[in-house]
């Protein structure tokens, strides 16, 4: 169970993203080295371009492990917070989805893009904290809600205790016999206004549904057919003050996207109804069209280059070309990753 130690958070987090950044640089070296080196064999030069990506995969790693090493835990969280808290409950198997990155065309190719939960608990993070039960024995917190762990025998009772002080309650639904139980005390304590549904694309929702309408005074919407998605959401489900239902659907928000949190802008739309029933003066995400320039590179400067560059290297024969070809592609990518990370908005 992690500990509140602010000093070895701090020297953790330093080593890790010290070392990952040590690590990409190399991967660099030896991606250059072995795509357009003079004189070195072919086989030798694979054997650069193989580790270069290795080690762009371990420094990518330590960074993130840096960073879950840093997270801020709940009692810190709430201690220097004082709004009420935004309470984020949800099955503990569904923290592999959550600390994954978001499903995108381009962001699968960025390994530093925040991971769903992180970009979740930014958009509820402007109502209040976020803070979320933590997994049993898990050694570092995942990134996103801040965790806050309990002895087996008294989670009941914290979890009543932060719903009864809570801004809003945020479901991941599900169906295990932990998060029913949640489902039916939130009933029980809170007005309707305060509880919010994220509904997993994947889910068995007409399942959920009917679990769900016996442990509410209101009873849940039919999903509508929609093939867009917020991350791994095919939406949500909000209720007003007479525990009347809406199913929300994402929709597109072209020109708001951010490259590294692509889930952001589509959630931030999706609550605009949760946010104004609670008072909150809500506000659409800001336009960035500068945020399509990376699309716009991955999408059609880099084929149109890379054709280019079969074109004039089809003189050339053997696997020389295609490691030139490789490398050179991996390293534009490299490039790429570290102008994303440096350039877009914390």
């Amino acid at each position: 169970m992690p500990k509140e130690t602010p000093l070895i958070n701090r020297i953790s987090t330093a080593a890790c993203v010290s070392i990952g950044a040590l690590l990409l640089t190399v991967a660099t070296l030896l991606s250059v080295s072995g795509a357009f080196g003079q004189g070195i064999p072919v086989a030798p030069r694979l054997g650069l371009l193989v580790a270069g990506f290795v080690l762009y995969v371990a420094g990518a790693g330590l960074y993130k492990r840096g960073k879950r090493a840093s997270t801020e835990l709940a009692g810190e969280l709430l201690s220097s917070d004082p709004r009420p808290a935004v309470v984020y409950l949800r099955s503990f198997k569904d923290d592999v989805v959550g600390a994954s990155i978001a499903d995108s065309p381009v962001a699968t190719l960025f390994s530093l893009v925040a991971t769903e939960e992180q970009q979740i608990a930014e958009v509820f993070g402007e109502l209040g904290p976020v803070v979320a039960i933590g997994r049993p024995g898990e050694r570092l917190p995942e990134l996103g809600a801040a965790r806050m762990y309990v002895a087996d025998d008294e989670w009941q009772e914290t979890v009543s205790d932060l719903m009864a002080r809570a801004r809003l309650v945020v479901y991941r639904a599900t169906d295990t016999q932990g998060f029913i139980w949640e489902v039916k005390r939130g009933g029980e304590l809170l007005p309707p206004e305060k509880i919010v549904f994220l509904i997993p694309a994947k889910s068995n929702y007409d399942a959920f549904r009917r679990i769900a309408d016996k442990l509410l005074p209101g009873r849940f919407p039919a999903k509508p057919e929609s093939r867009l998605r917020c991350g791994s959401l095919s939406g949500l489900v909000y209720f007003d003050s007479t525990w009347r239902s809406r199913f929300v659907l994402p929709r597109i928000t072209w020109g708001r996207n951010e490259i590294r949190k692509p889930v952001v802008s589509v959630l931030k739309m999706m609550v605009e109804p949760v946010f104004l029933q609670l008072g909150y003066e809500w506000s659409p995400p800001p336009i960035r069209w500068g945020c399509y320039i990376p699309y716009l590179v991955v999408t059609l400067i880099v084929p149109m280059g890379l054709i280019l560059w079969l074109t004039i290297l089809g003189k050339f024969a053997g696997l020389q070309a295609f490691l030139i070809l490789v490398g050179g592609f991996h390293c534009f990518m490299l490039l790429i990753v570290a102008l994303v990370y440096l350039f877009s908005p914390r």
